[in-house]
């Protein structure tokens, strides 16, 4: 099994006893109340409060070995979220009890059949398990089977590790935990199964690996001492932890909490990404539509004024050039219609102008009958202005025509 590759001094391990009784640890009066068995790796385990805990940037939850259950499974070859969906029907056949009420997680490695080894566990203690992460707020959280921790059985023979009132056997096909007698008699357990442990050797571990011992001798096997505890074992590798899907999220400040985030930033990512691909494209797309509407003015430009060599600003020019050419920018059109309409008389009947029209600099008005268009023509003489008038027309309308003098 993979060690994780955290110190051991940065690794705070806590270990659950099966009397914890998950559901009524829930509130959180009663977990801060309780007392748990903690060790940091490689020192001896203290009695403590989740408050008088130490602090580490990881933290391992240890689940007792008889609340794991692991089962050898065929797993089809999907995507992740998938096998997820499908493994409380891949269990169903396994488990005694509802497959809603088990949490189930696909372990790392491939067997030699092809199976996959899938651990499962009452949602009790996974939400345990998740509450005491909350609490705590490590930068990890690891929640694993206490087997686990343990070393692998020799080929042949078995592990069998005592803690106290229980203990287990790990063998070469899973693990077998058991209760210790009241009397210290060799477990039922092992009575019924005796042949899971192989010819030996039996390696014996844990604080009562004398107790062990004597089992061992009843039974008739060769017998290798173990020194092993479950705080003295390295640290386990992520990737063996429970503490997956919905009891992730939330469970602590550092690796979960990325993975759950993984997603939406990624999916922020492409979304900038294709923000910016779409402002550049549409950059792209003005400026070879103001490069066309450029490279047309320029043409316009030398057809209109062909004797032109140089053209750095086509507009510019032409109306620098079409300027000299008619003269003054200012045609005169507000100069011309004020003095217009200072020379209506003002009690003439309204409206006394009836049309204007102006074009290349002249004026040419119609003015009511009644408005005395021939006296309004000699006042605009008197203002400087030529002024020719037409017949009048069938409405009795005065046309006349307004222009400036030439100047020489």
């Amino acid at each position: 099994m993979a060690r994780s590759g955290s110190s051991a001094g940065d690794v705070v391990r806590i270990r659950l006893e099966t009397d914890a009784q998950p559901a009524a640890l829930l509130g959180e009066a009663a977990l801060l109340a309780h007392s748990f068995q903690v060790a940091r790796v490689g020192h001896a385990p203290t009695v403590a409060t989740l408050a008088d805990m130490p602090a580490a940037n990881t933290l391992e939850i240890v689940l007792p070995a008889e609340v794991v259950r692991v089962v050898a499974l065929r797993i089809p070859a999907a995507r992740p979220a998938m096998v997820k969906r499908a493994l409380p029907h891949l269990i169903e056949d396994v488990i005694i009890g509802d497959a809603a009420e088990c949490h189930a997680v696909v372990l790392p490695g491939l067997r030699a059949d092809g199976l996959r080894d899938v651990a499962i566990v009452d949602r009790a203690w996974m939400r345990l398990a998740q509450r005491i992460a909350q609490l705590r707020r490590p930068r990890r959280v690891v929640v694993i089977a206490e087997p686990w921790l343990a070393p692998a059985a020799s080929a042949g023979g078995a592990v069998i590790a005592v803690e106290g009132p229980r203990g287990f056997v790990r063998h070469a096909g899973g693990v077998l935990p058991f209760s210790v007698p009241a009397n210290g008699s060799l477990p039922v357990e092992i009575r019924v199964a005796r042949g899971l442990l192989g010819a030996g050797p039996v390696q014996l571990a844990g604080t009562a690996s004398m107790l062990a011992h004597a089992w061992a001798t009843e039974l008739g096997l060769p017998i290798e001492n173990l020194d092993w505890t479950w705080w003295k074992a390295a640290p386990l590798d992520p990737a063996w932890s429970l503490l997956t899907d919905e009891y992730a999220r939330g469970a602590a400040s550092g690796t979960l909490e990325w993975r759950q985030w993984k997603l939406p930033i990624g999916m922020a990512i492409a979304c900038v990404a294709i923000a910016i691909a779409g402002v550049n494209t549409h950059w792209w797309m003005l400026a070879r539509e103001r490069n066309q509407i450029v490279a047309r003015m320029e043409q316009d430009f030398r057809n209109a004024f062909p004797r032109e060599t140089v053209v750095v600003d086509p507009l510019r020019q032409a109306r620098r050039l079409t300027a000299s050419t008619t003269g003054a920018s200012d045609d005169g059109y507000l100069a011309i219609t004020e003095a217009l309409a200072a020379a209506i008389n003002p009690s003439a009947p309204i409206p006394s102008v009836l049309s204007l029209e102006y074009r290349g600099q002249v004026l040419r008005a119609k003015i009511a009958k009644g408005a005395n268009g021939t006296a309004v023509a000699d006042r605009l003489r008197e203002r400087g202005y030529e002024v020719s008038t037409d017949t009048p027309g069938p409405d009795g309308a005065q046309p006349i025509v307004v222009r400036r003098k030439a100047t020489r």
